[in-house]
This record gives C-alpha cells, sequence and structure tokens, in this order.
C-alpha cells in the first residue's frame, strides 16, 4: 500500500469497521476495492459509513459499487443517503 501512495491506517480501520457491522465481501468491500477508490481520489470513510447507513435504513439498497460511483461523482454519499431514508 504505502508503494502506491494509500494511507494503510484508512484502508485497514474501514475495512474492519465495515466487517464488524456484517459487511464483507458479499457487498464488494474488498482491500483491492478500498484501494483503488482511495487511489482515484474518493473518500472512503465516507462511503463506508453510507453504506452501513444505507444497511441500517432497510430501505436503500446501496452496494459498494454504486456508493463510489456516487462519490467520484462529486456528490456527498453519505448526505444521499441520509436524505433518502428520512421519511416525509
Amino acid at each position: 500500500m504505502t508503494f502506491r501512495k494509500v494511507d494503510p491506517k484508512v484502508i485497514v480501520r474501514k475495512q474492519d469497521h465495515g466487517r464488524a457491522v456484517g459487511l464483507g465481501e458479499d457487498f464488494g468491500i474488498t482491500t483491492k476495492a478500498l484501494e483503488a477508490h482511495y487511489m482515484a481520489g474518493g473518500k472512503v470513510p465516507l462511503v463506508i459509513r453510507a453504506i452501513i447507513a444505507a444497511n441500517k435504513a432497510k430501505m436503500i439498497n446501496l452496494d459498494y459499487k454504486l456508493a463510489t460511483t456516487i462519490d467520484l461523482a462529486g456528490r456527498d454519499v453519505l448526505e444521499a443517503v441520509q436524505r433518502a431514508s428520512i421519511p416525509r
């Protein structure tokens, strides 16, 4: 990771955080995927928190690929999940 200028603390902590709440490779959250998103300029902590929030809400079907796409498009994916999960 250090050869590619990736902060290993961010990747390992967020992958462990995802596994602790039940998110794993079935959601597409792997070390390589997190590294790739980090190197693309994405915000890994926000993406993981958004996926966790979406799964807790149980109304939004958000996988890792969709969350990273939203993040790289310049949108705040966590804010989008929070807005979508608030009942009106």
